[in-house]
């Protein structure tokens, strides 16, 4: 018997969405060279309890294993996965600004995880440029983003890590250069 590459566990909705669990699972079936009945009786095994039980009644009378695997994947998406409101997951993208203590880079994962939601299809690189230059805490970086006149997204998300990466250096060298100062007061006054 071949090894098995890699490890499934069961779905919690506390750690991930459903459909990065299927596309998790999509994967190691791949990888593991499953298919069909086969494919069925492991994602029965491996979902856990409360799922199996919830597909379990959902398909009452019928047994579960007698459903096809993409049958059994729609259930439980549309049981863990219902389709979100366009304007609800946008009002939430369009309110996300960056949070004190948040990086740059930090804040463009979380603008495009929220996004997945937002349907704006050709607009989608505008409206990750929008939000990240609206929201920027750094308002000196944000202005100098407004001056642009044509501005991308991937060049503002270039230009204001940049920013950030200056701004951390500068006080670095900042803390540096206050306490060598520091110590050169105290050793001259230990002189006297």
């Amino acid at each position: 018997m071949a090894a098995v590459i890699g490890k499934v566990d069961e779905f919690d909705e506390g750690k991930e969405t459903f459909t990065c669990y299927l596309e998790r699972l999509d994967q190691f079936f791949i990888a593991n060279d499953i298919k069909d009945a086969k494919a069925v009786s492991v994602f029965l095994t491996v979902i856990g309890p409360k799922s199996y039980s919830l597909l379990k009644s959902m398909v009452s009378p019928d047994n579960v294993s007698d459903k096809s695997l993409e049958e059994l994947k729609t259930l439980l998406k549309n049981q863990y996965s219902p389709q979100p409101l366009t304007i609800a997951e946008r009002f939430k993208f369009h309110k996300r600004g960056q949070k004190p203590g948040e990086s740059v880079n930090e804040y463009v994962v979380e603008l495009k995880r929220l996004e997945t939601t937002c349907k704006f299809v050709n607009f989608l690189k505008d409206a990750l440029r929008d939000r990240l230059v609206c929201k920027l805490i750094n308002t000196t970086c944000q202005k100098k983003l407004l001056t642009e006149k044509e501005l991308s997204f991937d060049k503002a998300l270039q230009q204001a890590v940049a920013f950030e990466m200056a701004n951390m250096q500068s006080q670095k060298n900042d803390c540096q250069a206050s306490l060598h100062s520091k110590e050169e007061t105290s050793t001259y006054c230990n002189k006297w």
